[in-house]
């Protein structure tokens, strides 16, 4: 796995009180992309981070920026999102009545446009929103507090989801987002992920370097 284009670390894992340090060592060990959930307290029973964190780290101007509305009403966060500074964006299928309408809001500010799924939700008929879909985010744990275990069952709307992308938007690419470490990465690459997002598995003990070292070599083995 190629860190710097697969591993996508979730900041809201990030020590807070540190983000400097932090961001200084994942760029040092050739992170390119942050993913960065926002939460309204009401799809998830959590409220992390915000807006006003994406607009920061544009303008650290070190990484890109994937920003995951894990909101009720993605219609009204996707243009602060995009103001904030978001290079892509994605919102959940089970949030939004008219998911083309949405994607098609978030590819006319030039972003690259995403559908995330929970654990529970089936993969839909996608064939009609091929063309304004840039991405997959498929949940491998359910989004609620950290610690949340990894769920092995979801692995197969992975494969599902590659094989729909293979068939009908070969550039598409697959993430899989949450509870992913070293235990488990390179089974949800060989399911048909090309990108992981990982939290706690990049942060844990403020070693980042040895982590993201660790996740490499599991990915491969």
């Amino acid at each position: 796995m190629n860190a710097s284009q697969q591993l996508l670390p979730s900041v809201v894992s990030a020590p807070l009180l540190d983000m400097q340090a932090a961001l200084a060592a994942l760029h040092a060990a050739g992170i390119q992309t942050l993913h960065v959930d926002v939460e309204d307290g009401h799809f998830v029973p959590v409220m992390n981070l915000g807006t006003r964190l994406i607009n920061h780290l544009r303008a650290d101007g070190r990484f890109t920026l994937d920003v995951h509305l894990m909101v009720s009403n993605p219609e009204v966060v996707i243009p602060w999102a995009v103001e904030a500074g978001a290079h892509a964006l994605s919102f959940h299928y089970e949030a939004s009545a008219y998911p083309r309408r949405h994607l098609q809001m978030i590819r006319q500010h030039g972003l690259l446009a995403g559908l995330a799924f929970n654990p529970k939700t089936p993969l839909p008929a996608l064939d009609y929103l091929q063309d304004c879909l840039d991405f997959i985010i498929v949940l491998t744990t359910e989004p609620e507090e950290p610690g949340f275990p990894f769920l092995p069952q979801v692995l197969e709307k992975v494969r599902q989801a590659r094989q729909w992308a293979a068939q009908h938007a070969s550039g598409l690419h697959i993430v899989a987002d949450g509870g992913v470490d070293a235990s488990n990465i390179a089974d949800v690459l060989r399911a048909g992920a090309d990108r992981v997002v990982a939290g706690r598995a990049v942060f844990d003990g403020g070693h980042i370097a040895d982590n993201i070292a660790a996740l490499q070599k599991a990915a491969h083995a």
